[in-house]
């Protein structure tokens, strides 16, 4: 299903969607998830969203039928302490440059640390000021989170001033109180959720998300893709919508 501009999604625990998840086969498609804002709460503490324990039943559960990834914008390494370093959950990090099974970035590897190290001391000053700020130098992107920050609408402007001297080579994702900064020669998640279809030989995908960096799967508008966007009344390229993290897990139980 295509969304065209101007159209609205549809809520997938409507009636609607619900045959829609009645019609997927589990031996031919793939379930995908965003993290945060996803199948746990956005919290102010990055290192706060603990994937609760009634969640991650749920998910193991359902990964004794589908094939299940998490595609974030986390680091790898994050997300393993996040999800308690168990193994079942296949993982990509850095919103789709990071992957357990390949690593897209090998090719670019010195290009990319020399831009990430850039965008890092631009901001450097920023947290001598801002002490709750903080900086995440992951790698293969960059993260400034400034939701701990007291002074919200001053520390933003000046984020801000810093993105415009930025060069074409950035991705600039801006989230809830945070901003990602990805290499523009990286896959997005779009790019990655389509690789691992390939991978996994899975003719279609589910794919859950609530953030802007999603918005790069709805956008490619792939017939063999359902996009599920979270949050309600929010613009998105997907076609269907759920209200809420809570909505997630309930569609999921519907997979069971």
């Amino acid at each position: 299903m295509k969304v065209t501009d101007g159209e609205k999604p549809v809520d997938l625990l409507g009636p609607q969607g619900r045959e829609v998840l009645k019609k997927l086969d589990r031996a031919s498609t793939l379930i995908g998830l965003d993290y945060d804002g996803t199948i746990t709460p956005i919290v102010r503490d990055p290192m706060a969203a603990v994937l609760s324990d009634e969640t991650k039943a749920i998910l193991k559960n359902l990964m004794k039928k589908w094939q299940v990834v998490i595609i974030s914008g986390r680091m790898r390494r994050d997300l393993g302490l996040l999800l308690q370093q168990d193994d079942l959950f296949v993982t990509v990090g850095s919103h789709g440059a990071e992957c357990t099974l390949r690593k897209p970035h090998e090719e670019y590897e010195e290009e990319v640390k020399e831009l990430v190290s850039k965008w890092e001391a631009l901001f450097l000053d920023l947290k001598q000021r801002y002490p709750k700020l903080i900086l995440e130098n992951k790698g293969l992107s960059f993260t400034v989170h400034f939701g701990m920050v007291d002074e919200q609408r001053e520390v933003e402007s000046e984020i801000d001033d810093r993105l415009e001297a930025l060069e074409g080579n950035a991705r600039i994702i801006k989230g809830y109180h945070v901003v990602n900064l990805v290499p523009a020669m990286l896959p997005h998640k779009g790019e990655a959720l389509v690789w691992l279809m390939g991978h996994y030989k899975k003719q279609h995908a589910l794919f859950f998300g609530d953030d802007i960096t999603d918005e790069f799967v709805f956008k490619m508008q792939n017939p063999n893709i359902t996009g599920v966007r979270v949050g309600e009344g929010v613009s998105t390229s997907a076609p269907y919508y759920v209200k809420n993290v809570d909505d997630v897990i309930a569609s999921l139980k519907l997979l069971l």
